[in-house]
């Protein structure tokens, strides 16, 4: 199925701009004092110009990806104040309670339902990733990323695929999730059918 773009709103929230800045910070002070970096070119999203033209810290790991949303619910994530908020995730997802994000739109995509007359909502979505904890299994009843060796908490996970890593609950597409809205700013808003 191909997509056709109707519409591409760019969302401008104050307040949930501020609380993401401040966790991008946070995660990127933390990463620096741990010593790690995470290529940002990691996600298919990646683009070159993005570095200069978007994108403000690279210690955080900071990507822009996709989120599917069900028509009806874009007007509560606009509006409520709290954005994606990993509180209304169920637990049962296969990587638990958080926001899920695609490099592929067509992942997303499977979150979409249209409205009456076909209208789908999509948000591109700047994502701080931190450290991320990568799988192949699922991880059910998770609130939060697990915790690496060090005892520090992960700050993203990282659903691989069976076509890089065979065994893993995924076929086609990567997932990521973080389980802290502020680390999900939805920048873009896409209406497409």
């Amino acid at each position: 199925k191909g997509f056709l773009v109707d519409r591409v709103f760019r969302v401008e929230d104050k307040n949930l701009w501020s609380a993401y800045a401040l966790q991008r910070k946070s995660i990127g002070n933390s990463m620096m004092e741990q010593g790690k970096q995470h290529p940002t070119s990691a996600v298919s999203t990646w683009r070159d110009w993005m570095r200069e033209e978007l994108l403000g810290d690279q210690l955080s790991n900071e990507v822009f990806l996709f989120h599917g949303t069900q028509h009806e619910v874009t007007d509560v994530i606009l509006s409520s104040g709290y954005g994606l908020d990993e509180r209304v995730s169920k637990l049962s997802g296969h990587l638990g309670a958080g926001v899920y994000l695609a490099e592929n739109s067509s992942k997303s995509d499977e979150y979409c339902t249209p409205d009456a007359d076909g209208l789908c909502c999509m948000f591109l979505v700047r994502a701080a990733l931190g450290s991320p904890y990568e799988t192949t299994a699922k991880m059910t009843n998770q609130r939060r990323p697990p915790a690496g060796s060090d005892s520090r908490l992960f700050d993203s996970v990282i659903a691989l695929t069976r076509e890089t890593h065979p065994g893993s609950f995924l076929q086609w597409h990567r997932e990521f999730v973080v389980y802290d809205r502020r680390q999900a700013y939805p920048e873009f808003l896409i209406q497409y059918r």
